[in-house]
């Protein structure tokens, strides 16, 4: 892929990720009404602020996230983004993005040096809420510049510009 279409790749992604702190206006609230029970299943209600997203470590102790991006089989996923909130059921999509997380590299723990691009304007993060039946839910950050990592909390991974793109286009098709 050449330089000019990754940079607008990820200027397509760059276009619907990063949540925006809580006092921005939202421009784009795409969340599907849903019924009361079904709501109450898909968590958070609505998006924390950039800095409180990016200030998240450990995320809720959904069992299996020492040892994968994504453990097991989550029913849904709610995505934070620029003054946007939008929850994807469709559980084809949802096991198809769960694959691509779980398909990468994991970051060995301990290391703490990476060579990573430096940007003059920063990118935003954006958070991925992976919703399970038994009501667990589990936060994986995506950083959009630098080194693309995504992040459980307990486990990291570098991204790349594919991902970043079909994670967009399933959210952006709803």
């Amino acid at each position: 892929m050449s330089q000019l279409s990754q940079r607008s790749l990820l200027a397509v992604v760059l276009a619907l990720v990063a949540c925006t702190s809580t006092n921005a206006p939202s421009e784009s609230v795409r969340t599907p009404t849903l019924s009361p029970a079904l709501e109450l299943a898909v968590r958070p209600p609505s998006c924390p602020g950039r800095a409180d997203i990016e200030r998240l470590t450990r995320r809720y102790q959904v069992q299996g996230a020492a040892k994968h991006l994504v453990p097991r089989t989550p029913s849904s996923i709610v995505w934070c983004g620029p003054g946007d909130r939008q929850v994807l059921l469709d559980k084809h999509v949802v096991g198809r993005i769960v694959d691509e997380f779980n398909a990468l590299t994991l970051i060995d723990p301990g290391v703490v040096f990476w060579g990573c691009p430096i940007e003059r304007r920063p990118k935003p993060t954006y958070g991925l809420f992976f919703n399970y039946p038994d009501r667990d839910v589990l936060l994986v950050t995506v950083t959009t510049s630098g080194c693309l990592f995504a992040s459980n909390g307990h486990r990291m991974a570098f991204t790349n510009p594919r991902i970043l793109g079909q994670v967009a286009s399933a959210f952006q098709h709803l």
